[in-house]
């Protein structure tokens, strides 16, 4: 087992508009790089990676083990974050973890032995609903839930949001949140992929992949003509 209590570790999180980095590296010291991407993950993710390991004083070469956040989120961004991840840790040949939303808010809620729905964004109409307990996340649980559905599906239960702009959260989800918001950053993606590395649950890249739900449009359409060609 590898202990990677002095190594550097990078996470990379792109599941939203903001592209967020995060490096800790020096056993205790950690920097931390966030733009506003929109669209435009592809386009800056390697520079700013570059970006964040001069500032660092450190080479791509030197890093040991890479975290990537697997969402959910923007379809797009994901698929960036997560093919930049898997490129650097075959080049480098080394470890890589993906961390979800819902396990972040499983860390940040690990306090809690009450069994807790947590909420984060899907598509315009509607979010995505999973459990956590006691640090746990049930990933059987999740489930698609239509933002005008969320009153009838979640009254009376504890429910965080994870992962909403807060000054743009649709006011039927401010409705059935009765605990509050998850925040979070690189730090946390980190701290969750650290404490992965270190049990040894680095993941077979070609299982690293987004934490979907639903089939998103485009795998709909290329399976659709898939089936036209046969």
């Amino acid at each position: 087992m590898t202990d990677f209590s002095n190594e550097n570790i990078l996470a990379i999180d792109c599941s939203g508009k903001e592209l967020n980095l995060g490096l800790r590296f020096g056993h205790d010291r950690m920097v931390k790089l966030s733009i506003e991407a929109g669209r435009s993950h592809g386009q800056l993710i390697i520079e700013k990676i570059s970006d964040l390991l001069k500032s660092a004083e450190m080479k791509v070469k030197q890093l040991k083990a890479l975290v990537v956040s697997t969402g959910p989120g923007s379809f797009t961004g994901l698929r960036i974050a997560l093919a930049a991840a898997k490129g650097m840790a075959t080049a480098l040949n080394i470890p890589a973890v993906g961390v979800s939303l819902f396990e972040i808010a499983a860390f940040k809620l690990s306090k809690s032995e009450q069994t807790t729905i947590v909420i984060v964004p899907f598509k315009r109409d509607s979010v995505f609903a999973g459990e956590v307990k006691s640090g746990e996340f049930n990933n059987s649980s999740i489930r698609v839930i239509l933002i005008k559905q969320l009153k009838d599906d979640l009254s009376g239960l504890e429910v965080v949001s994870c992962g909403f702009d807060q000054e743009k959260i649709p006011v039927e989800v401010k409705t059935v949140v009765s605990a509050g918001s998850v925040s979070f950053d690189t730090a946390d993606l980190l701290q969750i992929g650290f404490e992965k590395l270190m049990k040894s649950k680095s993941s077979d890249l070609a299982d690293l992949e987004p934490l979907y739900v639903q089939k998103s449009q485009a795998e709909i359409n290329f399976e659709q003509a898939q089936r036209d060609r046969n």
